[in-house]
C-alpha cells in the first residue's frame, strides 16, 4: 500500500515539475515525496512516464528528467491558442496593414540570414521580412508587427534577442541552437536613410521613367537577373534590375526606373564597377571572337605569301 501510495506522490510531483517545464534528479524527488520509498522505486516509476512521453530522460553525471513530449504539446497549443487570440491569421487577411499583428508561417532564411514569412496568393507581395530570429523559427507559426515595404517584427520572443531589430543587420542573429552570431552586413539606419529619398512601390500610383522607387528583389530569371515585381495595383511588368549581387534576393533595394521594364539598382552593396542592368559578357565574348579572327587572318595571309614565293622559285628555278 505504501508503495503504491508513494508511485502515485511521485507521478503527481513529476506532472506538476514537468507543467511548469522544469527538470529534476532523482533524488531531488526523493525529497520531495513525504512517504519511504526506496530509489529504485523513484526511478522505475519515472521510467514509465519517460514510456508513456510524460517525461524525457537526460543521463548526465546525475540523471535528470524534464518534460516529455505530450507536456511540450500541451504547452504548444496553449501558446498558439495564447497567440491566435490576439493576432489575425495572414490567411484571414485581405492586405496587411502598417502597426497591425499578424501570425503567419516563417518559410525560409534569405542568404543574409533574413526570416522571410510566406503571404498567401491574394496578397500584393510573396514574403514578409523578419529580419535574423532564430534559425529554429523555420516551418513555424510566429507572431508579427507589420512595419512598411515587406518588413515586420518578430514578436514570438523565444525567436528573437536582446536589441532586436528586423532591419539592424549589424544586431545579433539566432542560430537553431539558440546561440548569437553576429552578421556583417549593412546598418539598418543607413538603409532606412538610403531609402528615405525613394518612392515605396507599396506607395506608388503608377511608375514613371527617371524616378527613384523602393522595392523587394523577389526573384533571379534563368539569366541570372534581379527581378522586382510591382503591387498588383500598378499596371507594370516586372521590373528588371539586370546582373546585381544574388544575396539581394528577398532584400530591399533603390532602383531607378529607365523605362517600363528595366531598372539600374542603386543599391551599391549589391552591385560591381561596370554594372549597367542591360549589360552582361557580350561585348568581352565578341572581342575575343573578333581577335582570334583577326589572328586566324593574319596567319592565312602570311601562309599565301610563302606558298607565292615557293610558286616562283619551281618556274624560275634556284637564283
Amino acid at each position: 500500500m505504501t508503495k503504491h501510495l508513494g508511485r502515485d506522490e511521485i507521478w503527481s510531483n513529476a506532472i506538476d515539475r514537468a507543467m511548469k517545464k522544469e527538470c529534476f534528479s532523482t533524488d531531488q524527488m526523493q525529497s520531495m515525496i513525504s512517504e519511504s520509498v526506496t530509489i529504485r522505486t523513484i526511478r522505475d516509476t519515472l521510467n514509465t512516464m519517460v514510456d508513456k512521453e510524460w517525461l524525457s530522460n537526460k543521463e548526465s553525471q546525475t540523471q535528470n528528467w524534464c518534460p516529455g513530449p505530450r507536456i511540450l504539446r500541451q504547452g504548444d497549443r496553449d501558446e498558439e491558442f495564447e497567440m491566435e487570440g490576439s493576432a489575425t491569421k495572414v490567411t484571414n487577411a485581405s492586405t496587411l496593414r502598417k502597426g497591425e499583428i499578424y501570425i503567419g508561417v516563417v518559410d525560409r532564411f534569405s542568404n543574409s540570414g533574413n526570416a522571410n514569412l510566406k503571404l498567401p496568393k491574394h496578397m500584393d507581395r510573396e514574403f514578409v521580412n523578419l529580419g535574423p530570429i532564430g534559425k529554429g523559427s523555420k516551418g513555424e507559426k510566429v507572431k508579427f508587427e507589420f512595419l512598411e515595404t515587406g518588413w515586420g517584427r518578430c514578436l514570438t520572443e523565444r525567436y528573437t534577442y536582446s536589441g532586436y531589430n528586423p532591419r539592424d543587420r549589424n544586431n545579433r542573429s539566432l542560430s537553431s541552437s539558440g546561440e548569437t552570431a553576429d552578421t556583417q552586413t549593412s546598418d539598418g539606419s543607413e538603409e532606412e536613410s538610403a531609402h528615405s529619398s525613394a518612392t515605396k512601390l507599396s506607395e506608388a500610383s503608377a511608375l514613371q521613367k527617371g524616378e527613384v522607387y523602393v522595392g523587394v528583389v523577389e526573384r533571379f530569371s534563368n539569366n541570372d537577373n534581379a527581378l522586382v515585381t510591382p503591387p498588383s495595383h500598378i499596371d507594370s511588368d516586372i521590373i528588371n534590375l539586370g546582373k546585381i549581387n544574388k544575396q539581394s534576393k528577398d532584400e530591399t533595394v533603390k532602383f531607378k526606373l529607365l523605362n517600363g521594364t528595366w531598372g539600374r539598382c542603386l543599391s551599391e552593396e549589391y552591385t560591381h564597377e561596370d554594372y549597367h542592368p542591360r549589360g552582361g559578357n557580350s561585348s568581352y565574348s565578341f572581342s575575343k571572337v573578333s581577335s582570334r579572327r583577326s589572328s586566324s587572318s593574319s596567319k592565312s595571309h602570311d601562309f599565301s605569301k610563302e606558298g607565292g614565293r615557293n610558286l616562283n622559285r619551281l618556274l624560275t628555278g634556284p637564283q
